[in-house]
């Protein structure tokens, strides 16, 4: 748990670190100490991940499928920050004076209906994401479940299997005392 509690707060760091850098009112000096801030903070979430993941391996029984689960979710999150920090690193390199924001539209044509456009689809792309992930998280939850489903089942037929052949080592005793006593 403590791990997690880490990693969640290196996230936040890298997020308040990718609105520093994307910032165009901020001095530069500042956006260039965010971006490695940023790029210290990813290693550091990356060692909380790794440490997370050896210690859901360590898990025996259903939990380890959920613990795995977690650390899943951990990784493809840092993924998308590191992404998040690289491009935009690449628009504070190619013009440090401009915001994040401002280089997605720079692009435009300067006309409402382009940044109304532009608007529209970032937010029907978020909407997919959030869909995807909401998606992703019960997908992970009905596999998480049909493991701990199936680890029972395992060992309700490894437990049958042992009545089974104590059974079958009555049966054979039972028949033995019937040969001895028909003699």
């Amino acid at each position: 748990m403590q791990r997690e509690d880490d990693y969640n707060q290196c996230a936040q760091t890298i997020n308040r670190a990718i609105n520093e850098m994307v910032n165009a009112s901020a001095p530069l000096g500042r956006r260039n100490a965010a971006l490695s801030g940023a790029t210290e903070t990813i290693r550091e979430a990356e060692i909380h991940i790794e440490h997370m993941e050896l210690e859901a391996g360590k898990i025996v029984g259903p939990n380890r499928s959920s613990s795995m689960s977690k650390v899943r979710k951990f990784k493809a999150d840092l993924g998308a920050l590191k992404r998040e920090v690289n491009k935009s690193a690449k628009v504070l390199e190619s013009n440090p004076t401009q915001s994040h924001s401002a280089e997605l539209f720079s692009n435009s044509k300067g006309n409402a209906w382009d940044v109304a456009s532009s608007s529209e689809s970032l937010q029907n792309s978020t909407k997919l994401l959030e869909d995807s992930r909401r998606i992703v998280a019960e997908t992970e939850e009905i596999g998480d479940a049909v493991a701990g489903d199936l680890e029972s089942q395992r060992h309700q037929l490894l437990n049958a299997h042992g009545q089974v052949m104590n059974m079958k080592t009555l049966t054979d005793d039972a028949r033995r005392i019937l040969k001895e006593m028909s003699w």
